[in-house]
């Protein structure tokens, strides 16, 4: 957490937060091109659509690899925080 805390992001950027369908959240630092973005599984949801490249990221929370595909990613129900 100290890694998200420190990011440049979550001193200086626009934050929003949108309710995506299948109950989650997507919260999101933005600035330059570039975004943290934080996705919280808040239901029974296990997937969300997210307007990113198809790809490997890495989740900062658990360090994890999670893998977007058709813009969707798919969760165990953990929150997921990506840098983009």
């Amino acid at each position: 957490l100290v890694q998200i805390k420190h990011h440049p992001l979550m001193t200086d950027s626009a934050y929003h937060v949108e309710a995506l369908p299948g109950d989650v959240l997507l919260a999101t630092h933005e600035k330059d091109g570039k975004r943290l973005m934080g996705i919280f599984f808040v239901g029974e949801g296990r997937s969300a659509q997210l307007a990113i490249p198809d790809g490997q990221y890495q989740d900062m929370l658990s360090g994890k690899e999670i893998a977007v595909t058709g813009g969707i990613l798919s969760s165990n129900g953990e929150a997921v925080m990506l840098a983009i």
